[in-house]
């Protein structure tokens, strides 16, 4: 069972790939979850596989409750953040998609929640980029932050041919390196 803890022996962690981020995870869920986490990633992709990471390590199928940013109402986070739960000693993980969308007067609510966060909830904000300054001062005092920079030309082409290479071997097909690197370079590299 996960719970919030009260966060004044952590120190600020930022974490600029997704395999330190999910070691701190399994360190954390044996003890309990910080109140907040901040994942700016400007691949959606990447931003779904961080929270499967974190599905996968807190041992929850999916987030108990989850928002857009563009769509989010004050009075939607207030009473999501707010409210205790009667039912279960779990901590309520609620994901906010599309941080960088946040109304400014739900970004001065959440600086304000963030200030005293409930010790029942944790907050995952997903971004493609940084929060107001005052928002992301306080993540950083009480989480954790993600910051996944862009990969280079090369790592894409790097990455792509890894990935076409296991898939090729998952189906049990032998693939060359060079005949994987021309079927990227004629098909693009997205994912």
């Amino acid at each position: 069972v996960l719970t919030s803890v009260n966060v004044a022996f952590y120190n600020y962690m930022k974490y600029s790939n997704l395999k330190s981020f999910k070691k701190h995870l399994k360190d954390s869920a044996s003890r309990s979850l910080l109140p907040s986490y901040l994942v700016i990633a400007k691949d959606p992709l990447e931003q779904k596989e961080v929270l499967q990471v974190f599905l996968d390590v807190t041992q929850l199928e999916f987030p108990q409750k989850t928002f857009k940013g563009s769509s989010l109402s004050l009075d939607e986070l207030r009473l999501e953040l707010e409210t205790a739960s009667f039912f279960s000693q779990q901590t309520n993980i609620v994901v906010v998609w599309e941080g960088e969308l946040l109304k400014k007067i739900a970004l001065n609510y959440l600086q304000d929640y963030l200030s005293n966060p409930m010790q029942s909830k944790t907050v995952v904000i997903f971004s493609t980029s940084s929060l107001s300054k005052p928002v992301k001062s306080l993540i950083e005092k009480h989480g954790a932050i993600l910051e996944i920079p862009e990969p280079k030309p090369w790592e894409k082409e790097q990455a792509a041919m890894q990935w076409l290479l296991a898939k090729a071997q998952s189906y049990n097909k032998q693939l060359s390196s060079p005949a994987a690197l021309q079927l990227i370079k004629q098909m693009g590299r997205d994912k």
